[in-house]
């Protein structure tokens, strides 16, 4: 009655070679996922303001770059960003640095750094061209899934001037 004994760990041998390959299947879709959202961090800069200002302590006018940074990852892991550093230049010149809080989020969603000010005391307010085009870039540690890596990613725009220039 049954199966006759030689054909039982056969099928033993079958049923664990087909969990084997839905777990190796699993683990690698899972690795691959875990790579995508690593190398998606993207940014974005939001309400990117360019103004002109006097400084209190040596009278001379200064340009102030005023923006919020808008980071997410294109794909679908739950993904944590550390060490965070945003850097921005207005028409190829550096303007400064943050350096910003860690901050993780679920897929589908993302985190915003906002009301970032860059002060740059060497570019003339009187010598800047009507608008100036920012390349913000972010480098940060990105964990997703399985893999950790360091990651930069950037955005540029264009802002017209504000008050003062």
């Amino acid at each position: 009655m049954g199966e006759p004994e030689t054909q039982r760990p056969r099928r033993v041998q079958a049923l664990i070679v087909i969990a084997l390959l839905v777990v190796l299947a699993t683990a690698t879709a899972y690795a691959v996922m875990s790579d995508a959202s690593v190398r998606g961090l993207t940014v974005r800069i939001s309400n990117p303001i360019r103004t002109c200002s006097i400084d209190s302590l040596t009278d001379a006018r200064m340009v102030t770059f005023s923006l919020s940074a808008i980071v997410y990852s294109t794909h679908s892991l739950r993904t944590s960003i550390s060490q965070v550093r945003l850097q921005l230049a207005a028409d190829g010149v550096a303007v400064g640095t943050a350096n910003e809080t860690d901050r993780a989020f679920d897929p589908g969603q993302g985190t915003s750094y906002s009301t970032l000010l860059f002060k740059d005391p060497v570019l003339d307010p009187s010598n800047l061209p009507p608008s100036s085009n920012l390349v913000l870039a972010i480098t940060a540690q990105v964990s997703a899934g399985f893999y950790r890596m360091k990651t930069t990613a950037s955005d540029s725009q264009v802002v017209s001037s504000g008050t003062g220039c």
